[in-house]
């Protein structure tokens, strides 16, 4: 389980902050798939508790936002009846205006609240370092610290790779609908891989590349100091992530 339990019960408040980002996803889904306006409004109430509960858990619950509408989109299942494109305009209005209003504000409150501080160019990138686990937390049962918060263990790589092999011999056989539920199956598996090089920071492949563009491109992100937090995407990305493959979607 992401995090253990050190991170729900320890010194890091983004324990029970991660409850937001499953929040998040159910406010995005309806908002997307359901074409509800009330899904764009819970939607937006998770950013803001997000926002209160732990400021890390926002920036990545934030950024994740965008791929959130692009996966229920490939998720969207087919309607009987055309939904009113004003119903489905409202829906995506909702989420839209909320997330860039937080956003705004976030950005806002960052930047006053680091203004004539150290903090006000960013972290070095050494402090940061400093607070980056190993790549072999991902595996070892034993980790101990800040390697121990990226934990995932050999049986989630194996699923993965297992997941992988299924999308591919199965692909000729499946319809219209499955497939688009396997680009969406791939795209999950890229976010998890994506995320799991930026919780590495500076200590990931390539001397943390990744990363450093992130710094370099992404806007507060140089303020980050615990890269790792954001694991905290993984309580929507592991469930998520075997549902579009269950026995009902195989062919025959």
């Amino acid at each position: 389980f992401p995090f253990r339990w050190v991170m729900l019960f320890g010194g890091s408040p983004t324990g029970t902050a991660m409850a937001w980002i499953a929040l998040l996803a159910l406010g995005t889904a309806m908002a997307v798939d359901d074409d509800r306006p009330s899904g764009g409004w819970l939607a937006a109430l998770a950013l803001l508790l997000a926002w209160l509960n732990d400021r890390h858990v926002f920036f990545f619950s934030f950024l994740a936002l965008p791929g959130l509408i692009l996966l229920f989109l490939l998720l969207r299942r087919p309607r009987p009846q055309p939904v009113p494109w004003k119903q489905r305009l409202l829906a995506l209005l909702a989420l839209a205006a909320a997330a860039l209003v937080l956003g705004a504000v976030a950005a806002r409150s960052a930047v006053s609240g680091f203004a004539h501080t150290s903090l006000e160019t960013g972290r070095a990138i050494e402090e940061v370092r400093k607070f980056s686990p190993f790549a072999r937390g991902l595996v070892a049962w034993g980790g101990r610290g800040r390697d121990a918060h990226i934990y995932l263990g050999w049986l989630f790589f194996a699923l993965a790779a297992l997941h992988l092999v299924l999308i591919v011999k199965t692909w000729p056989a499946r319809s219209f609908q499955e497939r688009r539920r396997g680009v969406a199956g791939l795209l999950l598996g890229l976010a998890g891989g994506l995320t799991i090089l930026l919780a590495l920071g500076p200590k990931g492949p390539w001397d943390g590349a990744l990363f450093d563009f992130v710094r370099a491109h992404v806007p507060g992100s140089k303020v980050l100091r615990q890269p790792a937090k954001i694991f905290c995407l993984f309580t929507f990305l592991l469930p998520a992530a075997l549902a579009p493959f269950g026995a009902d979607n195989l062919p025959g």
